[in-house]
């Protein structure tokens, strides 16, 4: 039962490898590996995109690999994605959407100390859709200009964290970034004019791997109110009036690498005629160009601060990517160093998670989140920042008993929705700016799927 779970996970992740999504619709998805997808999931969207210092017993995180030491269940998350997205240039607009799985995952303790925790999984990492027209004046009539793409990048990865002690944890994570990137431009002459129209098409197969590692201190502390000590009791005020405390902190390191790419690329002369287009001449046809793409190094430091039985947290990160490093054998592209600071904030009412009889809206958690990045275009000598508000649910699902080793123990799963409003861009110097609501929606499910057998 237990390797027919497995089987059907592994199925599903290669569905999701082998799909093509239209996750993007951006016109700065022209640049680079398109416009890269945040690789967490819907809460820690919720919570402006941060997590790196996030442990959890229940809820794998794969944003930092040493986090997969805190596991005591097999945690199976999916994640699917929609967006609404307004694109607005000078006076005019249009309003675009499209949806598509977002994440498949899996992870399980490896040992019986619970203190070694393995993951792997698919999600999409990059994509390119977009369409730019515009037209350029010539002594016999416009020229229309056409530049578009697609096509995404999907990203597999394995990881494993262990704790070293009881207040260290340390993770790697090996990723492998595989898919296709098409770009295609075009210049359509006026009718009459002495020259034939151009179209060229250009379509990446890429792949490659990717190293990650990270750490984890986390330590537990106490806060005392004011008027306890001035008790007379003082052990029994002590006892009476802590409220304990969890910190923890989160680096993550991610290497550069080298990917390679495999190019077809074909460039013809056509005619149009009754709305059909009909090929003159092949300029040039190669499907054997190879080349490489160098992804830069990033870091990333993360802080959270929790009140132990989970009733609140507060979580801070800030990321470092060294965009300005990126190079690709087939164009060159100036992008900018990537800076990002993110905020998040939960709450939940009541954190009886395991009694049936509390309303579910007091065990939910209620969450919010802010983050801003600095800008990785600069186009017309004009920044391109970003900034996004978001705001979600927790929501826990019916509890379960499982036993291990004769132990009785009671797990649930939960239901995250989150609720993401993005801007990016600016209206200055004739760039589009883009105002686009994101909505995740994710299940994460936990159960014991390795007990040992006592009794035959």
């Amino acid at each position: 039962m237990r390797k027919n779970k497995i089987l059907l996970l592994v199925a599903l992740i290669c569905s999701l490898s082998a799909s093509a999504q239209l996750l993007t619709q951006s016109p700065y998805s022209r640049y680079g590996l398109g416009e890269q997808y945040f690789q967490g999931f819907s809460d820690q969207v919720a919570l402006g995109s941060t997590g790196l210092a996030q442990r959890h017993s229940l809820n794998m995180n794969i944003l930092n690999p040493a986090s997969y030491s805190a596991l005591r269940m097999t945690n199976f998350r999916l994640g699917a994605t929609s967006f609404i997205t307004q694109l607005q240039q000078g006076n005019q607009s249009i309003t675009t959407n499209s949806a598509g799985l977002r994440y498949l995952t899996l992870a399980f303790q490896l040992n019986k100390k619970k203190d070694w925790g393995l993951a792997f999984g698919a999600l999409p990492y990059s994509g390119k859709g977009y369409t730019i027209q515009y037209t350029t004046d010539s002594s016999f009539g416009s020229i229309t200009n056409s530049l578009s793409g697609s096509g995404d990048l999907t990203r597999f990865f394995l990881g494993t964290g262990k704790e070293l002690g009881d207040h260290i944890s340390v993770g790697v994570q090996a990723s492998y970034i595989f898919g296709k990137l098409s770009d295609r431009r075009s210049f359509a002459f006026p009718s009459g004019s002495p020259y034939l129209n151009y179209r060229e098409s250009a379509t990446d197969y890429i792949g490659g791997f990717m190293l990650e590692g990270g750490l984890q201190a986390y330590f537990p502390g106490r806060i005392v109110r004011k008027d306890s000590i001035e008790n007379a009791d003082l052990t029994k005020s002590l006892r009476r009036d802590t409220t304990y405390l969890k910190h923890s902190f989160g680096l993550y390191y991610q290497l550069s690498t080298s990917m390679n790419i495999t190019r077809e690329l074909f460039s013809r002369t056509y005619l149009e005629a009754n709305g059909r287009e009909y090929i003159k001449d092949t300029i040039q046809l190669v499907d054997d160009l190879k080349g490489n793409i160098s992804l830069p190094s990033s870091i990333g430091f993360g802080y959270q601060l929790e009140q132990a039985s989970g009733k609140w947290r507060i979580n801070l990160d800030y990321r470092y990517n060294l965009n300005s490093l990126y190079k690709n054998s087939f164009s060159a592209e100036a992008l900018n160093d990537y800076h990002q600071v993110s905020f998040g904030y939960g709450f939940r009412p009541s954190t009886k998670f395991y009694d049936d009889k509390v309303n579910f809206l007091k065990k939910t958690e209620y969450r919010i989140g802010a983050r801003y990045s600095t800008a990785l275009l600069q186009i017309n000598n004009t920044d391109v920042p970003e900034y996004g508000i978001s705001f979600g649910l927790g929501i826990p699902l019916r509890t379960r008993t499982v036993t291990e080793e004769f132990k009785y123990q009671t797990v649930f799963s939960s239901l995250n929705v989150s609720v993401e409003y993005v801007q990016r861009g600016t209206l200055q110097n004739n760039l589009v700016q883009e105002n686009y609501w994101r909505f995740v929606f994710g299940v994460s499910l936990n159960d014991k799927w390795f007990n040992k057998r006592k009794i035959d």
